[in-house]
């Protein structure tokens, strides 16, 4: 008589090694998904900065005074950005964006922050232009 299938052993070795693969790959996939949000949470931030560059343009006060801060909602009055990555909201009445002019030196400072994360430096303040490459100013609450 010919059987034809699997034996048990068979099957148990399978699903063993699918097992091990779920292992690896679960913890892996979550951290893509959280540096995904890290990265969108940059370009919003980044997005903002953009603006702020236009109005300070345009804000012969604000470039005489050397200093300007915008707030999230004068930046994103055309709702621009819509949801934080975790798809809740900023948190407008902390985010903003500064304008500093320090002899010439001119930076964009901002501090942006959501229901689960934040933009900002280990000591809490807001993060220059020129450090929104990095992830490690993305911090989880």
């Amino acid at each position: 008589m010919n059987k034809k299938g699997f034996t048990l052993i068979e099957l148990l070795a399978v699903i063993a090694i699918l097992g091990i693969i779920g292992l690896i790959a679960v913890p892996n996939m979550l951290g893509v998904s959280d540096n995904v949000k890290k990265d969108q949470m940059l370009d919003d931030a980044k997005k903002l900065i953009s603006i702020a560059k236009l109005k300070i343009s345009m804000d012969y006060e604000a470039r005489k005074l050397n200093s300007k801060r915008y707030t999230f909602s004068e930046l994103n009055a055309d709702k621009q950005i819509k949801k934080d990555p975790d798809g809740g909201n900023y948190i407008e009445a902390s985010s903003y964006v500064e304008y500093q002019n320090n002899g010439g030196v001119v930076n964009y400072c901002v501090y942006l922050e959501s229901e689960n994360r934040v933009i900002k430096t280990s000591s809490g303040g807001c993060v220059l232009e020129t450090n929104l490459y990095s992830k490690e100013n993305v911090r989880s609450k």
